[in-house]
């Protein structure tokens, strides 16, 4: 029975051509759109529950109050690690880690720069990592040792072991010794660092040793906890808040210490400031499922609407087979069976597409996905997912099709009749589905377009950013400065704190204000800032070049609204705290300028109050050099920025950046989700033009007689094609006005992540739906058309 029913299986499939191909090539299409995104949203979903331990890792998060209200940091003071374990009995174990920013490692002649993350020896007690070489209980025991992962070490070491060996770093004239090397970190964990320092090194220093073991105030390390499995995260926290309110001083003891889940902290940490991660969207996932989900319903909505508009040709078959003694459950099978088959097929043939485009995926995505084959249950899983859809897929044909009553066949019954208004219904959905992908495929591209062709405020084209990553770079400014302002083909030089755009975090000052205390971003640069960015000066002066400006400071126009002032020049303002570290001694500046307002952030952020100190301030020396060049010979430009720094720092090899480039990184995640819908809306379309395709091939063949009598009578080629078409241009057309509402709801929401963005017209929607119709229209006219065109003789012939 079963080799009979795949035999009349098979012979289907070769003798309806256009039907198998529609339905290989859309249900091909939809999954693998469905494989990929599954993929995507399964990695996103399992950050950082790799770790055997995952459900009892908390990372210490700290809420500050003071006078402008409460915020959320990432980071603790240094006791906080050693204290829980040491009075907790609930707390198994502790890690901190912490940075001191990028520094020059070096193994023989080689160097490049590397950022220096220092951790606890029992960072691996906590996290699962694999050791390929070293012992995991000591190797960060010692001070002045380094875990290397294996990326990194080949990167130095070539295929040399590098354990027991020495590397040089520019933050101490002690050499690191490799103890134990690792295997990468996964690209689902939320930080993958690619060199590990034992924070014993720091110990080492007196200083740093006195402060961190009392230190329960500032907020310098990312701690870590490994809780019982009987412990409560929320009285944990509680305790840690209260141990720390008995060790520190009052104006601290209103700050409250909570415990996040590690499992959390991937898509659960855009408001929490001083992290060190790259916070992920949890919508884009919700997006990205919901859409998976929906190609894939457009391809089940293609092979029921073909099928059941096909079942006049099967309607003989039906019949006789009933006549001959077939049961309704037999034919229910057998149909069944064929969309099964149908599904399976096209299951094999997207999985081999998949694997071909797994790594232009994995680019796009930038992601190490894969799909092992060789995984017995990823097998189970996909033949479950072949069998269940091929049984969703083909339940309604199945039952429409074997309810067929025998004495209907000697009866002019049209089988398409009954099921007319639900295929319509679904050809709407598809189109409509179509029309919101396309929506938010332009309101991305709009929204990335107004990014980069709005008026940020300042110049970004043509400037290179020299990063300062040694103290002979800072002293010797002048004389750096000088020599990069005689380099050919570079037209001005300034040395700053930070850069517009900048990718590292922008630093915060507290500035006390009669309203309480006003949260400012802070940037310090010499007199050449504002020229050399062209940000424009709106009132009062620029630094000159004079010791006596490094009490002035100038504003952006957002802070003089913030302060209420009605005239800011020779104002003074008073900066208590920088970097949520307080001030010892309040700085107090005279304000002698008003900026306007310039996007130093994102736009997904509103323009913040902001002030630029002289670059001879008491808070951060200087950090970057920016040098604007010409378009002419940037190469040669460029090395000569590198001689001419290796002359005052050979220890150190040039870094440098674009500062365009950097822009565009900002935006990545942005891009990136459009581009992923961008080629879902493409998918969306293609399969339900090919279900198009399908429909107007049967409509043809049921109307070819009347096509061969209009023609006959005198109808032209348009009216045939219009009488043939208006139908499903029609149905376009409710699509539309089904899917207007939706679209304009969701173009709203896209865009309501920007603090900035363009304006939303109705021609957004009109385009939309444009571009469904006239794919539409010319996906039907391909057979409207070459019905119209048919010799009539042979239109009446047909049978």
């Amino acid at each position: 029975m079963l080799r009979n029913y795949l035999k009349i299986a098979f012979r289907n499939l070769l003798k309806n051509k256009v039907f198998s191909i529609v339905n290989l090539t859309g249900f091909s299409l939809g999954f693998i759109a469905v494989i990929f995104i599954a993929l995507f949203v399964i990695d996103e979903l399992s950050f950082d529950q790799y770790h055997s331990q995952a459900d009892r890792i908390y990372r210490v998060t700290e809420t500050l109050h003071d006078e402008n209200g409460e915020r959320q940091v990432a980071r603790t003071a240094s006791r906080v690690a050693p204290a829980a374990i040491e009075n907790f009995q609930e707390v198994e174990s502790a890690v901190r880690l912490t940075a001191l920013g990028r520094r020059t490692m070096g193994y023989k002649e080689f160097r490049d720069y590397e950022d220096f993350l220092l951790t606890d020896s029992t960072f691996f007690r906590i996290f699962d990592c694999q050791f390929m070489e070293g012992d995991q209980e000591t190797s960060l025991n010692e001070p002045y040792s380094v875990v290397l992962t294996e990326t990194i070490a080949k990167k130095y070491f070539g295929d040399e072991s590098p354990v027991g060996k020495s590397m040089s770093v520019s933050w101490s004239e002690q050499e690191m010794t490799v103890t134990a090397l690792i295997k990468d970190f996964p690209s689902n964990a939320h930080f993958r660092p690619v060199m590990l320092f034992s924070m014993s090194t720091l110990y080492t220093n007196e200083n740093f040793r006195a402060s961190a073991e009392s230190d329960w105030s500032s907020n310098g390390f990312v701690t870590y906890l490994l809780l019982g499995k009987e412990a409560q995260a929320d009285a944990i926290a509680d305790q840690l808040t209260a141990l720390a309110n008995a060790n520190r001083t009052a104006e601290y003891q209103q700050n409250e210490y909570s415990l996040q889940p590690l499992t959390d902290i991937h898509f659960h940490s855009q408001h929490l400031e001083n992290d060190y991660i790259l916070h992920a969207e949890i919508a884009y996932i919700y997006v990205f499922a919901g859409i998976g989900i929906l190609i894939l319903l457009v391809a089940f909505i293609n092979y029921i609407n073909l099928s059941t508009a096909r079942a006049m040709k099967r309607f003989k078959e039906v019949g006789l087979r009933k006549t001959v003694g077939a049961s309704r459950k037999q034919l229910m099978y057998q149909f069944i069976g064929e969309s099964i088959l149908i599904v399976l097929i096209t299951l094999v043939l997207a999985v081999t597409m998949v694997q071909l485009l797994m790594p232009s995926f994995n680019d796009l995505a930038e992601k190490t996905l894969e799909l092992n084959l060789f995984n017995s249950s990823i097998l189970l899983i996909l033949l479950a997912v072949g069998i269940v859809s091929g049984i969703v897929a083909g339940a309604y044909p199945a039952f429409y099709l074997s309810r067929i009553k025998p004495s209907l066949i000697l009866k002019q019954y049209s089988a398409s009749r009954e099921n007319t208004s639900l295929r319509q219904i679904l050809v709407v959905g598809q189109f409509a589905f179509a029309i919101l992908m396309i929506t938010i495929t332009i309101v991305n591209y709009r929204q990335m377009n107004f990014i980069r062709n709005t008026d940020l405020g300042y110049e970004r084209e043509q400037l290179v950013t020299v990063d300062i990553n040694s103290q002979i770079l800072r002293e010797k400014y002048e004389t750096v400065k000088a020599a990069f302002q005689k380099l050919p083909n570079v037209q001005s030089v300034t040395a700053t704190t930070r850069v517009p755009g900048e990718w590292k975090g922008i630093d915060r000052a507290g500035v006390k204000n009669e309203n309480g205390l006003l949260e400012f971003l802070y940037f310090a640069g010499d007199e050449d800032f504002l020229p050399t960015y062209d940000i424009q000066l709106v009132n009062g002066r620029n630094f000159r070049h004079a010791t006596a400006d490094s009490a002035k400071i100038l504003i952006n126009e957002t802070a003089v609204k913030a302060m209420g002032l009605a005239d800011p020049i020779g104002e003074t303002i008073e900066v208590t705290h920088y970097d949520q570290n307080e001030l010892t001694t309040p700085f107090v500046a005279e304000i002698i300028g008003v900026f306007k307002d310039v996007h130093f952030e994102t736009v997904h952020q509103k323009v913040a109050p902001t002030m630029i100190t002289y670059y001879r301030n008491p808070f951060y020396p200087i950090d970057y050099y920016t040098l604007k060049i010409s378009t002419q010979d940037v190469q040669q430009t460029i090395a000569s920025i590198e001689e001419m720094t290796q002359q005052f720092d050979p220890a150190n090899p040039l870094e440098y950046h674009f500062l365009d480039d950097k822009f565009e990184e900002l935006y990545r995640l942005d891009s990136k989700a459009g581009e992923i819908i961008s080629i879902a809306a493409f998918l969306a379309i293609i399969i339900a033009c090919m279900g198009l395709f399908g429909l107007a091939n049967l409509s043809v063949e049921q109307r070819i007689k009347e096509v061969g009598i209009r023609k006959a009578l005198g109808a032209d080629v348009s009216q045939i094609t219009w009488l043939i078409s208006r139908r499903f241009i029609r149905l376009v057309g409710i699509a539309f006005l089904v899917a207007a509402p939706f679209a304009w709801w969701i173009a709203h929401e896209w865009l309501s992540v920007f603090a900035y963005h363009f304006n939303v017209s109705f021609d957004l929607l009109l385009i939309s739906g444009g571009i469904v119709l006239l794919v539409a229209v010319f996906t039907i006219s391909f057979q409207t058309v070459k019905a119209a065109m048919a010799n009539p003789t042979e239109s009446l012939r047909y049978e």
